[in-house]
C-alpha cells in the first residue's frame, strides 16, 4: 500500500461517517457474494462472522488469515472493474482509497451495490468503518461488541503506555522504492499516538522522503517499521547502516505485523496495546 496522505486527526470511539456512497439497496436480504477492497474491511467481515461471504479480495488481504485464497483482485488502488465482475457480487465493501475511480463507477453500473467508506485513519473512523460493515450484514450486535473489544485493548494500551513518552518515527519500507517517514494525519502517526508514544515527525503532514536533515530534526528514540518493510530492507542491520539512520546512537527498533499496526480495523486495539508494550521495553509482541 502506498503511503496516503490522511486529513483527519484523532476521533473518538462512538462517532464519525463512514458510508461515503452506495449502490440500490437489497432490502433486508443479506449479500451472498462479497467482495472487499481493502485488507481491513475483509478482516471486520471475518470477525462479525460473515467471512464464508466473501468471494474475492484484494491482493493485499493475502496476509489476512482466511482470505490468502480470495485475494485474487489485484492492488485496492488499481482494480479492475472486469475482475470484480467477474466474482458475480452483490456486495462491494471498498474503502475511500480504492479505485480507480472510473473502475468503481463502472462496478455500480452494472447494478452491483457499492458501500465506500472513509478510510480516515482516527478512532471514529474505526468505529464508523466497522458499524457500517456490521450494518451491512444485519450484525450491529457483534460490531458494537467487536467495539467493545477495541476500547478494553485500548485501556489496557493506556496503562502499559510508556513514561515518558519516547520519541518514535514510523519509516514505511516497501518495495524498492525510496523509504519514507510519517507525519500527522496517517495510521502511524495514530498508533504511536494510541500506544503512548509521541510522533517524531509530527510537524509535518502525511509521508516525507527520508533523508538525514528529516531524521535529524526529528530526534527519534525508536524506529517502527512493519515487519514486512524490515524484513524487505534486510534486516535491522540493513536498517541502521541506511544513509540517514547510520550513526545515529541509542536508537531503538520496533516492528509489528503490517495489519497489526497499519490495519485500523478490527485488530486497533490490539495493535495500539502491541507497540504500547513494545515501546515500554516489554519485547516484541
Amino acid at each position: 500500500m502506498s503511503p496516503p496522505t490522511r486529513r483527519a486527526a484523532l476521533g473518538l470511539l462512538g462517532g464519525g461517517l463512514a458510508l461515503l456512497a452506495a449502490g440500490p439497496a437489497r432490502g433486508s436480504t443479506l449479500p451472498a457474494r462479497v467482495v472487499t477492497l481493502g485488507a481491513a474491511l475483509g478482516e471486520t467481515v471475518l470477525a462479525l462472522g460473515h467471512g464464508a461471504r466473501i468471494v474475492a479480495a484484494d491482493a493485499g488481504s493475502a496476509v489476512v488469515p482466511g482470505l490468502e485464497d480470495r485475494a485474487t483482485l489485484g492492488y485496492h488502488r488499481q482494480v479492475s472493474a472486469e475482475g470484480v465482475l467477474a466474482a458475480r457480487p452483490d456486495l462491494v465493501l471498498a474503502t475511500t482509497a480504492a479505485g480507480p475511480p472510473a473502475a468503481l463507477d463502472q462496478i455500480a453500473a452494472a447494478g452491483v451495490r457499492l458501500l465506500r467508506l472513509d478510510d480516515a485513519p482516527t478512532l471514529a473512523g474505526v468505529t464508523a468503518r466497522i458499524r457500517a460493515v456490521g450494518a451491512a450484514f444485519a450484525a450491529g450486535p457483534a460490531a458494537e461488541a467487536l467495539l467493545q473489544t477495541i476500547e478494553a485493548d485500548l485501556a489496557a494500551a493506556r496503562a502499559d503506555a510508556p513514561h515518558p513518552a519516547p520519541r518514535v518515527l514510523f519509516v514505511y519500507a516497501r518495495g524498492g522504492g525510496a523509504l519514507q517517514i510519517a507525519g500527522r494525519d496517517t495510521a502511524a502517526d495514530l498508533m504511536i499516538r494510541l500506544a503512548g508514544g509521541e510522533n517524531a515527525l509530527s510537524e509535518s503532514t502525511g509521508y516525507v522522503a527520508l533523508t538525514p536533515e528529516a531524521v535529524a530534526g526529528a530526534r527519534p528514540a525508536v524506529l517502527l517499521l512493519t515487519t514486512r518493510g524490515l524484513e524487505g530492507l534486510g534486516g535491522e542491520a540493513a536498517l541502521r547502516a541506511t544513509p540517514g539512520v547510520a550513526g545515529l546512537p541509542g536508537l531503538r527498533v520496533v516492528a509489528l505485523e503490517d495489519g497489526l499496526l497499519l490495519g485500523l480495523g478490527p485488530r486497533t486495539g490490539a495493535g495500539a496495546r502491541a507497540l504500547a508494550r513494545a515501546l515500554a521495553g516489554a519485547g516484541r509482541p
